[in-house]
């Protein structure tokens, strides 16, 4: 099993802090990436590894979810206001469709007079003079 997308990860997130790094890692992490993305090497060494770990947990902060670890506490509870009480049970139904027979004022269709010129169709109403 490879540690490549591992590794990728890993040194992306490390020259995102890259104001934390001096120049020398800068440059050496920089390169390690694009040894990896252009294909140069399959993955890191276990040296190269190992101090990318470790400036990795220098740089990088610790993020915790203190609400879920019940660090913070809860605030007073409050009673649920009468309009949240009393949702319905189920949401609206959808709403239907308008068709051109539906909307006022779109009730012209075709006269039929091709033979005159009569041929132009929009939304299945006649856009001729003799309709108009």
């Amino acid at each position: 099993m490879t540690h490549r997308d591992s590794d990728l990860k890993m040194l992306k997130e490390i020259l995102e802090h890259s104001d934390d790094l001096n120049g020398t890692e800068v440059e050496a992490f920089a390169d390690m990436e694009s040894s990896l993305t252009t294909d140069r090497f399959h993955e890191l060494t276990e040296k190269q590894r190992q101090w990318a770990k470790t400036v990795w947990e220098r740089v990088v902060p610790a993020y915790s979810n203190l609400v879920s670890g019940a660090l913070v506490p809860r605030g007073r509870e409050v009673p649920t206001p009468p309009a949240l009480q009393n949702l319905p049970k189920r949401p609206p139904p959808m709403p239907r469709h308008a068709s051109p027979s539906r909307i006022p004022g779109m009730r012209r269709r075709h006269c039929g007079r091709t033979d005159e010129g009569c041929y132009a169709l929009i939304n299945g109403d006649c856009a001729c003079e003799c309709c108009r």
